[in-house]
């Protein structure tokens, strides 16, 4: 009888995989990982031998209008002193009833790219919401209008200490430059933003155009995100997150040895881009160097400890490696970080299962469930591990979940038949292994499944031909 075994939920953007069984080519692989555990040498991009299309006008992200200086010297129409003129600002800007400014960092809703100024102000249909760079923007506009002194500022190192890729406002005041962080709505003005760059209009516009990469890429628009990049690379060459973007589109158009000098150029350029250590991590990984993928995993920690996707990272090679133990210390860590993290709550569980602790993986999945209620693999790995215990009424109640979120899940189909099969109820069982079939046509156990019903319901004919089938299928 077919049961399909607990789901890996890959939902980290680098997909670590970890897999159900171990066999001898795992062994092999360790062994190899040992020859294998230098960090090599990695050759320069050669960017003269690269098509390097650039934007024929390039946007200006500090344009403003009639209305919005207006509005500006409303604003700040009271205010007596440059700090108090700030002030007002940051305050208008959060005000929701002055401004139509929502936070909301999905790319998909945001097919024109990052936005001006003006275009946030005017809440352009479209985008309806501005994301840190572009609040950071608006401020130094209005600021500007004022007549203060005001400049972006790149935040490595958050108030509270934590690594963050976060853009926010620098303005000169009485007593001197402060910054201004619209973003953090409760605590943004004065905010004491731990390591930070102020940048010119120059690099602020270098840092708009891989925001607007990375968006148009996001939204299948290449031509347009590599002309954004390419621009961006002539007026900020030494900014490490345009090597780091490079690399991602290498990545993608599966150009492994392209992404990887591109990720190490990031790396020379700032030794704390742990962006570019954890995604050579993957090429390196996706590429079965395991070893070294490690290394620049543990690199990313070692730069930035809270990286959650790192330590999920070192969890599934480690599971893979049938070093238990050692995954279980990587998915606890983050969890520590961020206890809502489904990914980590669903491997963890994984590993309990396997190590015979299913009390342990269900507490774990129903955490995770919790967290996210509408992931049909959750739902789906729940019931495997019901169904492990006997608990086939409970399993059953997963398993019909997770086709409601997944009418297409095919081992939910399966092992709800097996359960139908399980109590008699052979009719219900071959209406859910014909569906299992219908989505995975070319899997034989699906085939034997539906094979053994047939023989309970008597159809000897059918059965037959299911069971021809499956074995056509496994000499293939």
């Amino acid at each position: 009888m077919i049961h399909i075994p607990v789901a890996i939920i890959g939902l980290i953007a680098i997909s670590f995989l970890a897999s159900s069984c171990q066999n001898k080519e795992a062994d092999e692989q360790k062994a190899h990982d040992k020859n294998n555990a230098f960090v090599p040498v990695i050759p320069p991009p050669d960017l003269n031998s690269l098509r390097q299309p650039k934007l024929d006008t390039l946007p200006n992200p500090f344009e403003t209008s009639p209305e919005l200086e207006d509005y500006t010297l409303k604003v700040v129409a009271s205010a007596a002193t440059k700090e108090e003129k700030a002030k007002a600002i940051h305050d208008a800007i959060i005000s929701k009833d002055k401004l139509w400014v929502l936070q909301n960092t999905d790319s998909k809703l945001r097919p024109l790219g990052a936005q001006s100024a003006v275009r946030v102000f005017n809440g352009v249909k479209g985008i309806r919401y501005a994301q840190c760079l572009e609040y950071a923007v608006l401020f130094v506009t209005m600021a500007r209008i004022a007549g203060l002194n005001a400049n972006v500022a790149l935040v490595d190192r958050n108030a509270e200490g934590e690594m963050i890729d976060h853009a926010c406002a620098i303005v000169g005041t009485e007593r001197g430059k402060i910054l201004v962080d619209p973003w953090n709505k409760e605590k943004g003005f004065d905010i004491k933003h731990q390591d930070f760059k102020e940048i010119d209009d120059k690099k602020t516009l270098a840092v708009w155009l891989v925001k607007n990469s990375v968006i148009f890429q996001d939204t299948g628009k290449n031509d347009i995100s590599n002309r954004s990049l390419y621009s961006a690379l002539e007026l900020w060459p030494t900014y490490s997150a345009i090597y780091n973007q490079l690399g991602n589109m290498a990545s993608r158009e599966t150009k492994p040895e392209l992404a990887k000098s591109f990720y190490n150029k990031a790396i020379q350029l700032n030794q704390n881009d742990y962006h570019a250590s954890y995604n050579l991590a993957y090429v390196y990984h996706d590429k079965g160097t395991i070893g070294i993928a490690i290394h620049y995993l543990n690199k990313t920690i070692e730069i930035n400890p809270r990286h959650e996707n790192a330590h999920i990272g070192l969890g599934v090679i480690y599971t893979n490696r049938n070093e238990l133990e050692s995954a279980i210390t990587e998915f606890e860590k983050t969890l520590e970080i961020n206890p809502k993290n489904v990914i980590a709550r669903n491997n963890l569980a994984n590993i309990y299962k396997q190590q015979g602790f299913p009390d342990g993986a269900i507490e774990e999945y129903k955490k995770a469930i919790e967290h996210n209620p509408k992931h049909p693999d959750l739902h789906f790995n729940l019931g495997v591990v019901y169904a492990s215990i006997g608990d086939e009424k409970s399993a059953r109640i997963e398993y019909i979940r997770t086709i409601g979120l997944n009418p297409r899940h095919s081992g939910a189909h399966c092992n709800l038949g097996n359960i139908y099969e399980h109590g008699g109820n052979y009719h219900r069982a071959l209406e859910e292994h014909k569906k299992a079939v219908e989505i995975e046509p070319n899997n034989p156990g699906f085939h034997e499944n539906l094979a053994r019903v047939y023989q309970h319901l008597g159809e000897k004919e059918k059965a037959d031909e299911a069971l021809q089938k499956a074995k056509r299928l496994r000499k293939d």
